[in-house]
């Protein structure tokens, strides 16, 4: 079986931003894809412009968003605990 080695700081790297992330899935009963760009762009109004934020499309209809400070994390996650935002599509 073959082996992969990975550098030390890039591994460090990887978890350090899997830290400074949230998984989400969108609920919706439109078959239609969502795309990354467009939620991304809704989510930095919604959000209050989080710096460096991005998504990624991970599985159908789920996101991986990841952002550069904890307290945006932080502060989105008292948001969604309050009941969050509604996106109308």
């Amino acid at each position: 079986m073959p082996c992969i080695i990975y550098d030390e700081e890039n591994v460090f790297e990887g978890v350090n931003s899997c830290l400074k992330s949230l998984v989400g899935k969108i609920l919706t009963e439109k078959q239609k894809p969502i795309h990354v760009n467009r939620l991304q762009n809704a989510l930095v109004g919604i959000w209050c412009n989080p710096k460096d934020f991005k998504v990624e499309d991970i599985a159908p209809k789920t996101f991986q968003f990841f952002f550069k400070d904890d307290q945006d994390v932080d502060h989105i996650l008292a948001d969604l605990e309050k009941g969050g935002k509604e996106i109308k599509t």
